[in-house]
């Protein structure tokens, strides 16, 4: 017996506290036969096809300043934003890979991946010899 309770002989038992254990009994059980029952389901099944709509984000090779897999993994899970870094970091790691000034073609990876450098240079002409527009100058 505890705080609020009488305690000798001829004291009845509180039907309260008896209906919470009998509750608190039952949710047991049920929680017992839901693990029982989970445990019994089939397995997952996986399917092994491609998926297509994510086959582009995938990578065949390292890319260029890493050296092996588990550096590019380790890469990726690093979290980038400003609330893990300090700012000198933060801007380091989202600084653009690539410069190129105002202007300049810059040829579509999906393109000129694939091509040799010779040709990959004739479509760089190809694009850079297209007529561009001349800009009016407006005088005020």
């Amino acid at each position: 017996p505890g705080w609020g309770e009488w305690a000798g002989s001829g004291v009845r038992p509180n039907r309260r506290k008896q209906r919470e254990k009998e509750v608190k009994e039952r949710q047991k059980q049920a929680a017992i036969a839901k693990r029982e029952h989970q445990v019994r389901r089939k397995p997952v099944s996986v399917t092994q096809c491609l998926d297509r709509k994510a086959a582009k984000y995938y990578t065949t090779t390292v890319p260029h300043p890493y050296q092996s897999k588990q550096q590019y993994d380790r890469m990726l899970q690093h979290p980038t934003g400003p609330d893990w870094n300090t700012t000198a970091v933060f801007h380091r790691l989202i600084q653009p890979k690539l410069n190129v000034r105002v202007g300049a073609v810059v040829p579509p990876l999906q393109h000129a991946k694939h091509l040799s450098p010779k040709a990959r240079d004739s479509l760089l002409r190809a694009w850079d010899s297209k007529a561009k527009p001349q800009q009016r100058r407006t005088k005020l």
